[in-house]
């Protein structure tokens, strides 16, 4: 009899979490909450059997009626000889759940595994486990949204807009330094870049100004006036120079450049090669233009380098046809601009 309502306590208190033994008090489970022992150490939270003598949870003389199908007279015959027989009084030592020494309450090791699967051991943490796993979500987070920055970037055509941009950028400082370069070589028009005829078009007020400038002569304090330097140079080397037209390397690559053009969205080229100047592209078409009658191309921008290309239309099929059809030219290939 005294096993059986030992099984029957155990059971009633690992479900109920609250039994009550009347004429001597309540055991009560309650949760420990985690405890740090030290900076790397911590124990665990816990269940633990306590103690009160107020009545807390199922009466364990219904708990025996219920089980053994008796009335509560029966039952709590049942009780008292079961009570005097585990100790009574300040001591109460119930086999399977603990021992009860006035108020303080000893959980047997078979009852704590029994509420406590996991154990009440020490666990191990990191000292900067929290920090460390903060750093690593909000590095992953700043790698994912680069990448996906970087992928709808690519696909609005960001790539070619800032290749445009540098393009635009590389040629306006080569046009500029040319232009320095052949105003000090040569006042003329075409040493600064200006096509044949240019003088010609200028306004007549800038001819006018200009004839004005050259029979203003400066003259020095002593009242003679001061010849240019041309004319204090010995009549011998004056003929032994002969007036050339020298026109810069720079200058010819900004007129090359002013002949290459845009490559628009959506367009397809018929590609006879890319080049890294724009004369080498402007070449190339005209040599094809000249060799084999080829009608219409042109050079293009092509991110950092220069596209020739031999015909071009919005239609794709177009210029494949095209590319079949100019067997002239081998290695012909097609490409759509964004």
């Amino acid at each position: 009899m005294v096993t059986e309502v030992n099984k029957i306590a155990a059971d009633a208190l690992a479900r109920e979490h609250a039994l009550h033994l009347p004429g001597v008090g309540s055991l009560v489970v309650e949760r420990r909450p985690a405890e740090r022992l030290s900076s790397r150490r911590m124990r665990r939270a816990y269940l633990a059997v306590t103690f009160t003598s107020q009545q807390r949870g199922v009466s364990l003389v219904a708990r025996i009626a219920a089980v053994a199908a008796v009335d509560i007279a029966r039952a709590q015959d049942i009780y008292d000889r079961w009570l005097a027989k585990c100790g009574g009084g300040p001591t109460l030592v119930i086999e399977g759940v603990g021992r009860l020494d006035r108020k303080s309450f000893l959980v047997e090791e078979v009852f704590d595994r029994v509420l406590n699967p996991a154990g009440r051991g020490e666990v191990a943490v990191g000292r900067y486990s929290r920090h460390i796993f903060g750093a690593v979500v909000a590095g992953v987070c700043i790698a994912v949204l680069a990448v996906t920055l970087g992928i709808g970037l690519y696909y609005t055509g960001f790539g070619d807009m800032m290749a445009d941009m540098s393009g635009i950028f590389s040629r306006t400082e080569r046009v500029r330094s040319a232009a320095g370069e052949a105003i000090v070589a040569d006042n003329g028009p075409a040493a600064a870049g200006l096509p044949d005829g240019a003088a010609d078009e200028m306004p007549a007020a800038d001819t006018k100004e200009a004839a004005d400038a050259d029979k203003r002569v400066d003259t020095v304090p002593g009242g003679e006036p001061e010849r240019p330097a041309a004319e204090q140079l010995p009549q011998s080397s004056q003929t032994e120079q002969p007036v050339r037209d020298v026109r810069p390397a720079a200058v010819a690559e900004s007129q090359a450049e002013d002949a290459v053009g845009r490559l628009s969205s959506g367009c397809s080229y018929v590609v006879l090669g890319v080049f890294s100047t724009p004369e080498n592209a402007v070449r190339a078409v005209a040599e094809a233009r000249a060799k084999h009658g080829v009608e219409g191309g042109g050079a293009f921008v092509y991110g950092p380098k220069y596209l020739a290309a031999l015909y071009f239309d919005m239609d794709r099929e177009r210029c494949a046809e095209y590319a079949r059809s100019a067997t002239q030219f081998s290695d012909l290939w097609i490409y759509t601009a964004r």
